[in-house]
């Protein structure tokens, strides 16, 4: 197991940004390429722009959130609900949140062949993500499988996100054939405060926490294509990242 913290910190007067990782750490993390945790008050949020390439999946940990698409859709995500967003071919959104709002973004990557797919939204709410409870802890599996139990979000690749909570002491085991992370959310985790990021080796896990914690769990195999990004695309090439802005200034992206 690796270790790393957080690459860093941002704040204004309405919002503060951790990121965990970013695209350029793809080698390592694929096919997840980004990994952000926020913090936004009222006067904060993140008003309409644009996403071509990959999906987003954003977990509500505290307050509520405001979402708005070219697509159409539309609706609130309140503590404990999760957004899995597929921006394909493009969509523009808005996220804004209402009264308050803490919550971690996470960055799927799409293989090649599906980045130009039609765009997809999936709100999934707490109640109906299901869960696995086991001596110390509790398992919401968000997408994939976990003992048994499948995740509530249909995924474009096959992979694993589980959010993890773990009593005092308690010990969370998993067999992983894939890559694997782990994001702290809350406490310690194998004496790694919040803001760590676990890159896991392969084969039979087992964490414990140091009091409580709480952490996403990602797992999937790696898509092992070029990953370019630029602001809000992710695609393989640079003429694939032109072609993405030159659509957003001619109106194209989002339709």
């Amino acid at each position: 197991m690796r270790v790393e913290h957080a690459k860093g910190e941002r704040a204004s007067d309405s919002m503060r940004n951790r990121v965990a990782f970013l695209p350029e750490d793809a080698e390592r993390t694929d096919p997840f390429i980004a990994l952000a945790e926020d913090w936004v008050d009222a006067r904060g949020g993140f008003p309409t722009h644009p996403h071509r390439g990959f999906e987003s999946v954003t977990l509500v940990l505290e307050g509520s959130q405001e979402h708005r698409d070219s697509t159409g859709v539309s609706g609130i995500l309140e503590a404990g609900d999760v957004q899995w967003m597929t921006a394909g071919r493009g969509v523009l959104h808005s996220e804004m949140p209402r009264g308050g709002f803490h919550g971690l973004q996470l960055w799927v990557n799409l293989p090649a062949k599906e980045k130009m797919r039609p765009p997809r939204y999936q709100k999934l709410p707490a109640k109906a993500i299901p869960t696995v409870e086991s001596v110390g802890y509790v398992v919401r599996v968000i997408a994939g499988v976990h003992a048994d139990t499948r995740g509530a979000a249909d995924t474009v690749t096959p992979m694993n996100v589980l959010d993890v909570l773990l009593a005092d002491g308690a010990r969370f085991e998993r067999e992983s054939t894939e890559r694997a992370l782990a994001y702290v959310i809350s406490g310690e985790v194998e004496a790694q405060e919040d803001g760590s990021v676990l890159y896991l080796d392969r084969g039979r896990q087992s964490l414990r926490a140091v009091g409580k914690a709480r952490f996403l769990w990602m797992e999937g195999e790696p898509i092992g294509e070029p990953v370019v990004s630029r602001g809000p695309f992710v695609m393989n090439t640079e003429e694939e990242i032109a072609a993405a802005f030159s659509d957003l200034r001619a109106g194209r992206l989002g339709r």
